[in-house]
């Protein structure tokens, strides 16, 4: 059973991947947006 670490770290490796592909120069402030969820 994973942990919710690892969870956590499954959803940001997708939510990455998609920002990646927007190529959006604001997200190298870093994942605090993604945890507003």
């Amino acid at each position: 059973m994973r942990t919710p670490y690892e969870k956590e770290m499954e959803h940001l490796r997708k939510f990455l991947s998609e920002v990646q592909t927007d190529e959006d120069p604001d997200f190298d402030n870093g994942p605090e947006d993604v945890l507003e969820e």
